[in-house]
């Protein structure tokens, strides 16, 4: 990748904290360096969890916790992004397959 002028770096954020969106920016822009203030070409969300098991099995929490991490976060993670994108910019949405077609062992998952 770096040989065709491109640059990355990895970083973690909890995508289950409350201010994700500003969680994540702040570690990014922490591993960024240099790179820092250089505009965003593309945004990949592509975290998620799948807790498995029937509904009477899950607590609020867990529900809570996942739909915080599979839908919550990436939208806050877009809306932190926006001023940070760069003209043409690109969002790319990962989800699960459950979603289109749910498990009978996926009864949380949204």
């Amino acid at each position: 990748m770096t040989a065709a002028g491109g640059t990355a770096f990895s970083f973690a954020a909890d995508l289950a904290a409350p201010d994700t969106g500003t969680a994540f920016w702040a570690a990014c822009y922490a591993a960024a360096g240099s790179l820092r203030d250089v505009p965003v070409r593309v945004l990949v969300n592509n975290a998620g969890i799948a807790l498995h098991g029937s509904i009477e099995e899950f607590g609020a929490e867990d529900f809570i916790r996942q739909r915080r991490i599979n839908a919550t976060a990436p939208f806050l993670i877009i809306k932190a992004a926006l001023p940070r994108l760069a003209d043409g910019g690109r969002i790319v949405n990962i989800s699960s397959g459950t979603s289109a077609s749910p498990s009978p062992i996926s009864s949380a998952t949204p």
